[in-house]
């Protein structure tokens, strides 16, 4: 099979390159992740394949390890395996559930992503607002599983609440904490109704912990790099009254 026949059958699950790698080593996609192994696809045929032992060694970022949505390059074997892992386009993640500090890769290489909540008992409008916050730039069809637990990584924006954002920009003070401060717009906001107080509390509880986990990540860079400082993704505003 030709080059360009391997990359017109590429596309139809997602290939956005003009040319092929040059190793000259099969590509695929994974397709599915489980305990035994990997599930990949070609644009023709299913197949399963297992990690190469650089994927499996101790202390390895798990973002580093194959996840759903990647295209991967696979030697021949019985059975197949995978040998590495190309650039991803982008990618949708959280912080692992538990207590210790670690980034969970959900899926990679992803154009659209779809958050359905059943309209019963369980309905949550603020889960669905921490699912749009993994989205900073937001056809294969990706069904992940239902999440226990859904943790911000610390370098998500806050896009979906710019319109408060825009009302923090309004207070009088640059470190406005949107308490008891003279001139805050926020309150103003609240008080004349312009602003819920549901939405209000969401955006808090969602920008608290994205800085807590923020921290907690700037720190394991720190450790990783010999105590070097890191430049914080979210920066504080300076302490200063506006002009």
């Amino acid at each position: 099979m030709s080059d360009a026949e391997t990359i017109e059958r590429l596309r139809r699950i997602g290939w956005r390159g003009a040319a092929l790698p040059g190793g000259g080593l099969r590509l695929a996609r994974v397709v599915a992740q489980h305990r035994s192994g990997y599930e990949l696809y070609d644009g023709e045929n299913l197949f399963g394949a297992q990690p190469d032992g650089r994927f499996l060694k101790r202390g390895l970022d798990p973002a580093e390890r194959p996840v759903v949505g990647d295209f991967v390059e696979v030697a021949a074997g019985r059975p197949p395996h995978i040998v590495n892992v190309l650039a991803r386009r982008t990618v949708l993640s959280r912080a692992a559930a538990g207590e210790r500090y670690e980034r969970q890769l959900i899926a990679t290489n992803i154009d659209y992503v779809l958050v359905l909540t059943g309209l019963d008992g369980d309905f949550n409008p603020a889960r669905i607002e921490r699912y749009l916050s993994q989205l900073p730039s937001g056809g294969c069809l990706i069904d992940t599983p239902g999440m226990r637990e859904l943790k911000l990584t610390g370098e998500e924006n806050l896009d979906l609440f710019a319109d408060i954002e825009a009302l923090a920009e309004q207070c009088r003070f640059a470190d406005c904490g949107h308490g008891s401060e003279p001139g805050c717009a926020v309150q103003a906001a609240l008080g004349s109704g312009e602003l819920a107080p549901g939405r209000w509390r969401s955006f808090l509880k969602l920008h608290d912990e994205r800085e807590e986990q923020a921290a907690t990540l700037e720190a394991r860079l720190r450790r990783q790099r010999g105590g070097r400082p890191i430049e914080r993704p979210h920066g504080h505003r300076g302490q200063r009254e506006r002009d």
